[in-house]
């Protein structure tokens, strides 16, 4: 043996994959589990504002130029900044930020 391999053997152990290791992974893939941002109801019954509540991931101001949505909105989101709009004309009547949850300071 020595003449045929000069370096000495090296002998490893590789144990199978047992049900955890393939039921259990411990590197997520963060895409996956991650949402788009958008802002949408809260889909709460009770809830006065939901009807009104747009869902989108982006809005624009009435210059035209566009915002996207940063984080995931909905009517219990606090520190919000919201825009009331005329739904005949589809023109802002007033712009706001909200120091609580959106629901407390519209209701």
């Amino acid at each position: 043996m020595k003449e045929v391999f000069h370096e000495p053997l090296l002998v490893a152990f590789r144990r199978n994959c047992n049900l955890q290791d393939i039921l259990v992974h411990t590197k997520h893939n963060r895409m996956f589990f991650r949402k788009p941002n958008m802002s949408g109801p809260c889909g709460s019954q009770r809830c006065a504002i939901c009807s009104y509540m747009m869902t989108a991931d982006y809005f624009t101001d009435p210059s035209g130029r566009k915002y996207s949505v940063r984080n995931n909105v909905d009517c219990k989101s606090s520190n919000v900044v919201y825009a009331v709009n005329c739904r005949r004309c589809r023109r802002y009547v007033y712009v706001r930020e909200t120091g609580g949850t959106l629901t407390s300071d519209i209701c």
